[in-house]
């Protein structure tokens, strides 16, 4: 079963800045008491902007945060003025994947 959560705005980044952002499931998974498991994945696509290659934002790879409810992924750098959606994907131990989205603007900085 795929259950898919609105895409969630987040506050903008600074092109020199490095930071966590989250693809946070902890209302879902609490209403069933399931968690995460096995190995997330992260994606990335520029929506409005200039950047022929958003997947270079992505810094190591996602991983779960110590309560198996969120989804973790570092982002470094951007195009100023880009606004990107990042999205989350995620296996429970109930069977269930979820994905999830979020969507910030990259400024100058």
């Amino acid at each position: 079963m795929l259950l898919t959560l609105t895409p969630v705005p987040q506050s903008p980044q600074y092109t020199t800045e490095s930071m966590v952002r989250s693809g946070d499931f902890t209302t879902q998974l609490a209403k069933t008491g399931d968690t995460f498991t096995g190995t997330p994945t992260t994606s990335i696509v520029c929506t409005n902007g200039p950047d022929p290659n958003p997947t270079l934002l992505m810094v190591g790879s996602p991983v779960f945060d110590s309560t198996s409810m969120k989804i973790l992924q570092r982002i470094k750098g951007g195009v100023s003025g880009a606004v990107y959606v990042l999205s989350f994907v995620g296996s429970t131990t109930q069977g269930n994947t979820w994905e999830g989205q979020v969507t910030f603007q990259v400024v100058g900085g």
